[in-house]
């Protein structure tokens, strides 16, 4: 699982939330500020209001947000935090998001 934090976030949450996740093998923490490779190698991403998320719909894989501020949101977007594990179940079994990544990708880059 790949992590990273915001370059602007503030640096006493970034190490709260690295001291809490360290806990777990899989967690990589991503300090530069070039994603792109991350991006290509990522099965699903999860995010906040991100412009990143665009992005990442025109690879055509799942997004899931939690209490996004975007005006038009054609993702899953939840805002209860204990259905994150619920979500990402969904989105690899499911996938019900898929038509409208491909309204975005159609819009975006025909």
């Amino acid at each position: 699982m790949f992590i990273k934090f915001h370059d602007l976030m503030d640096e006493r949450w970034k190490q709260r939330y690295k001291d809490h996740l360290m806990q777990f093998k899989n967690a990589v923490f991503i300090d530069e500020p070039d994603i792109l490779k991350y991006l290509v190698v990522s099965d699903l991403m999860i995010s906040d209001t991100s412009s990143v998320v665009y992005e990442f719909l025109l690879l055509d894989k799942p997004v899931i947000t939690f209490k996004s501020k975007s005006e038009e949101i054609l993702w899953d977007d939840f805002n209860i935090k204990d259905q994150l594990s619920e979500k990402i179940s969904e989105s690899f079994l499911q996938d019900p998001y898929q038509k409208e990544r491909r309204k975005v990708i159609e819009s975006y880059h025909p």
